[in-house]
């Protein structure tokens, strides 16, 4: 309809090429002033049962589509050109749904870039200086401000068990460390003060433990100090009280 019709505004134009889309051979004018409207919910004309969009809207649609509109198509509304929608200009009583709401400087609030719909729209739009939502105490809702005091408390408490889980850790690990090195060096000694570097106790055949009593006789033998006890109360040998293992006498000797 717009290419066959660009320059012909008559009836018969738009007749003929009804007939062209497949349309009957009619010329009544009521057919086509008043045809019906769809149930469809974009508006269209329905001719003949041969659909058309822009239902009564056949001229504005027409004259919506040019950047220079023909002299046919002068108003867009009630004293409002169709140039208005290319004009860097606010024309309150343009700024229609007729005209197409295309000019944005009617909705213009506080210069450029910021819009009546943007304020108080709950974002902060950096563009617009008096926008509330951009209030510093407004950044933060409730929710926002219960999920912090929450979760920097419970951060904070991790961080300190972490702290110290890890001094418990170092501290156990140096402990026994030392106590290794106190054992090493008590083993250490204990062999330089025995000639023969005895770890069992022939008395009773058992290892001579770091903090076991023990009794190093002069010849240099090692013993525990309650077998070693038991040894001398023998009969056999209280009198001569002899080493249980080099047989040297050990009369004079006293622990």
């Amino acid at each position: 309809m717009y290419d066959n019709c660009a320059d012909d505004y008559s009836i018969e134009c738009n007749i003929n090429t009804i007939i062209n889309r497949g349309g009957k051979n009619e010329t009544n004018e009521d057919l086509i002033k008043y045809a019906f409207y769809t149930k469809y919910p974009f508006g269209q004309i329905s001719i003949n049962k041969v659909s058309f969009p822009w239902w009564k809207s056949f001229e504005s649609g027409y004259c919506a589509s040019f950047n220079s509109p023909p002299s046919n198509c002068v108003y867009c509304s009630d004293e409002c050109p169709y140039e208005v929608q290319s004009l860097k200009k606010c024309f309150p009583k343009c700024n229609t749904t007729s005209c197409g709401y295309s000019n944005m400087h009617c909705l213009e609030v506080e210069g450029n870039n910021c819009y009546s719909f943007m304020i108080n729209d709950g974002n902060c739009n950096f563009g617009c200086e008096n926008d509330s939502d951009c209030d510093t105490d407004s950044q933060y809702t409730n929710t926002e401000i219960i999920m912090l005091s929450i979760f920097i408390p419970c951060g904070i408490l991790w961080l300190c068990s972490i702290t110290i889980i890890f001094v418990l850790i170092i501290k156990n690990n140096y402990n026994k460390k030392k106590a290794d090195i106190e054992k090493r060096k008590q083993l250490k000694n204990l062999t330089k003060e025995t000639a023969f570097k005895e770890k069992i106790c022939i008395l009773d055949l058992k290892e001579i433990e770091d903090h076991d009593l023990s009794v190093i006789t002069p010849c240099n033998h090692i013993f525990h100090r309650e077998c070693f006890k038991e040894w001398l109360k023998n009969e056999n040998n209280s009198i001569e009280k002899n080493c249980p293992v080099c047989k040297s006498i050990l009369v004079n000797f006293k622990f």
